[in-house]
């Protein structure tokens, strides 16, 4: 691309890779220009895009949007899809990796992996330097800032800021795509941090149907919600306490074979908080509908499918996203929790627990180290 930015690899986890300047700087030590949160324009005498006449916020307000969507992402406008404002978790991966080195002008990072060099310029004040991020806080009038302060030691800490204050911008980036082959005959997407998740359902036809649903019957059996008849032998080895499924009784990797398992409940939640979360509909007749979940890490994609409720109408829709993990709990079993009358992404974030003859699907996954 005529546009790409130059970048530095720092021996990150999660393989990404950083610009070596600020948005509207020439060097990597210029402040560049100045921003607010989801405006793809640098600041001007025009009020905040988002501003409506009673004081509130026509997005990421009230929306459950949490996270800037790419239309708003002023580092996506300049560079493309592959490039974003950094998130939380990406500032924080950026710390632990590195020395930091405080000078008057900045921070210096040095990778402890690979010994390249990212600098952040001050903007001026030498006791704080405030970075944009592209998250929203809870309560929707404050966006969450990453902040260096201290002359010498550079502490760095989550700030909260108003949504229309402005803030300096630095892009990250995912690395090129890289193609690989099925594993065990099944296709998977890269997510990051070595997760790895099949493309569909586990036993689905098609990335965009869903698969059959699964429950646990009074024997502590997995089992396909046809007849009831058992597929698996899943046992409670602790009653009353959290128990993970064993590998030699987990349905998809009698199956499936290989590293295929059912994710645990830390590794679903975990999966999704490095997602931005979207409602989409599956068809023109709007009969099927999903989230859809892209990495922030790998910019790759996945869709987790939802079962309309029975009371579901043009004008009132009941959605429900039922999936399982391998995380028991005596008669409960940990599982995605949605029961909301409208489309906010913010819901499907819940997990929580169902009863065992609650019927949910699975998605398979495997690490890579």
């Amino acid at each position: 691309m005529d546009n790409e930015p130059q970048y530095v690899d720092l021996g990150l986890s999660s393989g990404k890779l950083w610009t070596t300047s600020n948005l509207g700087a020439e060097e990597s030590n210029d402040v560049g220009d100045y921003y607010r949160f989801g405006e793809t324009e640098s600041v001007s005498n025009v009020p905040y895009k988002f501003t409506l006449a009673n004081g509130e916020y026509s997005k990421y307000h009230k929306d459950g949007r949490r996270h800037l969507e790419y239309e708003d992402d002023a580092v996506t406008k300049k560079y493309g899809l592959r490039w974003h404002i950094p998130t939380i978790l990406d500032f924080f991966e950026l710390k632990q990796t590195c020395e930091l080195k405080a000078f008057p002008n900045g921070v210096l990072f040095i990778s402890r992996v690979n010994g390249n060099q990212l600098f952040l310029p001050s903007d001026g004040n030498p006791k704080t330097i405030r970075y944009a991020t592209a998250g929203v806080e809870n309560d929707e009038n404050l966006i969450r800032v990453f902040m260096f302060g201290g002359e010498v030691s550079y502490e760095y800490g989550v700030g909260k800021l108003p949504r229309d204050s402005t803030f300096l911008v630095r892009g990250v980036g995912y690395p090129e795509k890289v193609e690989h082959q099925p594993y065990m005959g099944h296709e998977y997407v890269d997510m990051g941090y070595g997760f790895m998740v099949a493309e569909k359902d586990f036993l689905s036809d098609s990335t965009l149907s869903a698969g059959p649903l699964f429950w646990i019957n009074d024997k502590g059996q997995l089992c396909q919600l046809i007849n009831s008849e058992s597929q698996g032998n899943v046992k409670y080895k602790k009653k009353g306490k959290e128990s993970v499924i064993l590998l030699e009784e987990d349905i998809i990797r009698q199956n499936w074979k290989g590293e295929w398992r059912i994710p645990t409940q830390r590794e679903f939640a975990f999966i999704l908080s490095i997602c931005h979360i979207e409602f989409i509909w599956l068809d023109e007749k709007q009969s099927k509908c999903a989230y859809k979940l892209t990495s922030t890490v790998t910019g790759n994609v996945i869709y987790l499918h939802i079962d309309m409720g029975q009371n579901s109408s043009e004008d009132c829709s009941c959605f429900q996203i039922k999936y399982g993990t391998s995380t028991l709990c005596g008669d409960k079993w940990h599982t995605t929790i949605t029961n909301c009358s409208g489309r906010s992404s913010e819901e499907i974030l819940v997990l929580g627990l169902r009863y065992k003859f609650d019927a949910c699907h699975l998605r398979p996954i495997f690490r890579k180290q």
